[in-house]
């Protein structure tokens, strides 16, 4: 294998830093992302990456605990129990929108953020050992320091390894294990609780041929706390990419072709502007020329550039201005495959396809969020999430502290067999109104695929592909947006006429209702549930709905609930009939109900004279 010093990195990235230096950034001790996990005399209060959750409601705890070593977890484990206290877990950054972790006022919050130490490779069995608080890409770097390869990844590298595979977080391949991350578990150590003659919490061991792991797998955290994870590696390799753009024109006849003949392809479809991006990503051996890095995205930014891409954004809703909309969409679109889509052939340039490079610093993108050591609880105020010192000051796009774009990120699995006719109803959607889709931020609507689950009982029950979609949200509660009707029929048809799923971590709101069905096998999951948790103190309501346990459910209604994806509306008054808009069919989906705008403004109760 051709020489691959991992020091290549640190200069790097030391590089990058000093560049950044020089451009007048200012590096301060806040820049790197504030803890999720703020606690005071009144107890604790936990932010996603957004600050923002799926409700809008606040996210407690009465206290917070930080385990270094596991007699540590178990100790807090055991404490909790004893006292009856709701117990789940966050990792060190919390990007899920939902409220998984979310305990309530009486329950015990547990951070993975300082239990990382433990980066065991066995060569021989091809496995690594990791701490449940250990970042994605610490585990790349040491699996590659040893000659091994992690075949499958989030877009993102700083995603704890507990995290990834509780809420089912996965990459793009139909081949092999597939690109689910919980696929590739062997082995796992979860602390769940005891009886008191147990001391309250005992450690479970799981090798790869306990059932048990098959719920453990992907858990969403509600059978205990994970302690080491195993993961099977695989030997070295590169990765070989191209990007193509080209008109959509047939693309759902040739979707099903393309992601099963390139290993990790990825299509990202600008619906509004007819065309679709083809990442054409394969593995190739480790002899093939070629040192490409990943730089895609998660680079460092600053405030400024942070809010003043916010301000542009609310300024396009304001006006309803969809030809600034659509253009900013195109450029971007268009940017993508002129510059190499983020993938640069040497590390610091793009100067041709295909960009070839070792899977480690190919599969994945980050760093804003290593900028800095991160914030600890003894450091000055002047680091709360509220405070920014500078507005050039280095940040990661998605920093709450800054004023940045607040955002719906959906992704609904759509079983691989009906993913030709569910792109055709798309497609009669978008041809009423094209522009309306450019709403779509960033790369369009992201499809990646996942093999149906042989490793889950929570996993999807089929080949899915992925439909992820991020666009615009208020950043005022109950206030209806632009083309919201639009989306809402997209989603409630890929869930309801298609039989989509929804990702475990992201928005989905009502959509989540009835959906653990959907999973390999329900009831197994439950029933292993029932008897790691009886007392159900890893669980909170939301999961209790999520899983349909004691008749539970997701959707919430109420004034305005469609609005915020509560609900699917069934009244004027779910909407905003008060500032025009309506509940009202679907105008393809007819059996979608979505908050649409209506040309005449009367009192709500005349509204539905005028539906379309």
């Amino acid at each position: 294998m051709p020489l691959k010093p991992q020091v290549t990195c640190t200069i790097f990235l030391l590089c990058i830093c000093l560049s950044i230096t020089k451009q007048a950034y200012l590096i301060s001790a806040c820049s790197f992302p504030p803890s999720p996990i703020q606690c005071g005399g009144s107890g604790c209060t936990i932010f996603n990456s957004q600050g923002l959750w799926e409700d809008r409601a606040p996210c407690r705890a009465s206290k917070s605990v930080y385990p270094t070593t596991e007699a540590e977890l178990v100790a807090a484990v055991a404490e909790a129990v004893k006292n009856k206290q709701k117990i789940n877990v966050l990792g060190p950054w919390a990007h899920s929108t939902t409220k998984l972790a979310c305990v309530g006022e009486g329950g015990l919050v547990v951070s993975t953020r300082d239990y990382a130490s433990t980066r065991r490779v066995d060569v021989r069995a091809r496995t690594i050992t990791v701490d449940a608080g250990v970042v994605l890409r610490d585990l790349i770097d040491e699996a590659a320091s040893n000659g091994l390869a992690f075949p499958t990844s989030t877009s993102w590298d700083g995603v704890s390894m507990a995290g990834s595979v509780s809420t089912g977080a996965h990459g793009s391949s139909l081949a092999g294990k597939g690109s689910a991350i919980y696929e590739y578990v062997v082995g796992m150590r979860l602390v769940v609780a005891a009886t008191a003659d147990q001391g309250f919490a005992r450690v479970v061991e799981l090798g790869d041929s306990d059932e048990d792991l098959m719920a453990a797998r992907l858990s969403l955290g509600t059978l205990g706390v994970i302690s080491q994870i195993t993961f099977a590696l695989e030997p070295m390799f590169k990765r070989s990419v191209s990007l193509r753009l080209e008109d959509d024109l047939g693309l759902e006849d040739r979707i099903e072709g393309f992601l099963r003949g390139y290993e990790f392809g990825i299509v990202y479809w600008y619906v509004a502007h007819g065309k679709s991006l083809m990442e054409e990503i394969d593995r190739v051996p480790v002899d093939v020329a070629g040192n490409g890095v990943n730089k895609a995205s998660y680079q460092p930014t600053t405030v400024f550039k942070v809010e003043q891409t916010a301000a542009k954004y609310d300024t396009f809703e304001a006006e309803k201005d969809a030809d600034a909309l659509c253009g900013e969409s195109g450029k971007s679109m268009e940017n993508k495959v002129a510059k190499g889509g983020g993938f640069l052939n040497d590390g610091e340039n793009f100067t041709g396809y295909p960009v070839v490079g070792f899977n480690d610093l190919m599969q994945t993108t980050g760093g804003c969020q290593f900028y800095h050591p991160m914030q600890r609880d003894s450091e000055p105020s002047s680091c709360m999430p509220t405070t920014i010192s500078d507005k050039n000051q280095s940040i990661c796009s998605w920093d709450r502290r800054a004023e940045g774009r607040i955002k719906f990120d959906l992704e609904i699995r759509v079983p691989l067999a009906r993913v030709r006719e569910a792109m055709l109803d798309v497609k009669r959607i978008r041809d009423l109104n094209p522009q309306a889709l450019c709403a779509v931020e960033g790369s369009g609507i992201g499809m990646r695929s996942v093999r149906k689950s042989a490793g889950a009982f929570l996993g999807p029950a089929e080949d899915v592909v992925t439909f992820e979609t991020s666009y615009y949200r208020s950043p005022e509660a109950f206030v209806p947006t632009w083309n919201m009707d639009v989306f809402q029929e997209i989603e409630q048809m890929l869930i309801e006429k298609y039989g989509g799923g929804l990702h475990w971590g992201k928005s989905g709101g009502h959509l989540f209702d009835g959906l653990a069905n959907k999973t390999l096998n329900l009831q197994r999951f439950l029933a292993v549930k029932e008897r790691l948790d009886p007392d159900g103190l890893f669980s909170n309501d939301w999961t209790d709905g999520l899983l349909g346990i004691a008749g539970k459910k997701v959707e919430v209604l109420k004034k305005g609930c469609a609005l915020e994806k509560l609900c699917k509306c069934r009244e004027d008054d779910h909407c905003a009939p008060e500032k025009g808009y309506v509940c009202a069919p679907g105008r393809v989906w007819t059996n979608a109900r979505v908050c649409r705008k209506v040309a005449f403004r009367f009192k709500p109760s005349l509204f539905s004279q005028f539906r379309t």
